[in-house]
């Protein structure tokens, strides 16, 4: 029986380093490979006997290819789909989602090619070519800039359940983690009475978030939630409930809260912060802003900029439109800066 993959990159490589990768990442052999565009229209070149079948077709937004593999019972041993997304990754220094089990369509899990891997939530639009939209990631992913850092609640703990063990092996282990706490304090802070009613186990992450996300919206609750921020020992949600305060703080305010975090994971929350202080102060700081500058920002602030709603400046819309790091960001920005002008002159 076939073992069949779906896979999706954020890079588009040419079908012979395709098959190359696949090789290595299925245990064949280079020749038993074939890779073919969906909508050529060459049928008949395919070598259907081939062991290794890959089919691929082009997505627009986040990713850029989409790839379909059926691997015969000629090869032996075949990889579980999150090892090989593992190795392809690795392979071809890219980035590859996988479905995640379970019924919800928008549940992938990402494989970078760092080793790491994050679980994330896939929004696709009905556009043609489809346009995917990876909305979010539980861990930062180098290659997915605009996807927003949340724990991802709709997970059931089935479906992580079986991610776990895809990750980790059929028999693998995590290294066990100590639990935090319960958060008492902040749970009475922000139920009121209701905290001990609510049935909540604060052993239990998505718990812990949900409480979190409500605490972020209450501002007198804010420095208890700083406290078990910095007791928090799950450190992707600690980065998450951090970068989610600081879309509600002052700039000002950021350094106590990313400085909470652990130094080795504390980089993705203080990259967003000096993000959000170049926005604060675009129409302020237009002038000094060059062709130089705007190619060091990341592709999440080029794409915020380019869309118009943080800032009036023509020129940097057109610097955008011109030097912007992806095709996408320079369409947007151009987009963005004609209706400014109409705008404008209108």
């Amino acid at each position: 029986m076939a073992t069949v993959y779906t896979f999706l990159t954020v890079h588009r490589p040419a079908p012979r380093t395709m098959a190359s990768a696949l090789a290595s990442a299925l245990g064949a052999e280079a020749q038993h490979v074939d890779v073919a565009d969906e909508d050529t229209g060459r049928t008949d070149d395919r070598n259907r006997d081939a062991p290794v079948l890959c089919t691929r077709h082009p997505v627009a937004g986040d990713l850029a290819l989409a790839w379909d593999v059926s691997a015969s019972d000629a090869v032996t041993s075949p990889p579980s789909e999150a090892e090989a997304a593992s190795r392809l990754a690795v392979l071809l220094r890219t980035t590859v989602l996988y479905p995640a089990s379970g019924v919800r369509p928008s549940a992938y899990w990402a494989a970078g090619p760092d080793g790491r891997v994050a679980r994330a939530r896939l929004l696709e639009g009905e556009e043609v070519p489809p346009v995917l939209v990876v909305d979010a990631v539980e861990t930062p992913m180098d290659q997915l800039p605009t996807a927003r850092v949340e724990v991802l609640a709709e997970l059931s703990g089935e479906e992580r359940e079986d991610g776990e063990h895809e990750e980790h092996g059929e028999h693998g282990e995590s290294p066990p983690k100590a639990l935090p706490p319960r958060p008492a304090a902040l749970a009475s802070a922000v139920d009121g009475d209701a905290a001990d009613r609510d049935g909540a186990s604060w052993e239990d992450g998505h718990d812990r978030w949900e409480l979190y996300r409500r605490a972020a919206d209450r501002p007198p609750a804010h420095e208890l939630l700083l406290d078990a921020v910095r007791a928090e020992t799950d450190e992707p949600l600690a980065s998450a409930v951090v970068v989610l305060m600081l879309e509600r703080l002052p700039i000002s305010e950021h350094g106590r809260w990313t400085a909470a975090l652990r130094p080795d994971v504390r980089g993705f929350a203080e990259r967003r912060s000096g993000e959000m202080a170049v926005l604060a102060s675009l129409d302020r700081d237009a002038a000094a802003h060059d062709a130089e500058s705007v190619r060091t920002w990341s592709d999440r602030l080029q794409l915020r900029v380019a869309r118009g709603g943080a800032t009036r400046s023509r020129r940097l819309l057109d610097l955008l439109a011109e030097h912007g790091r992806t095709k996408r960001i320079r369409r947007i920005a151009a987009a963005s800066a004609a209706d400014l002008r109409a705008g404008r002159d209108g």
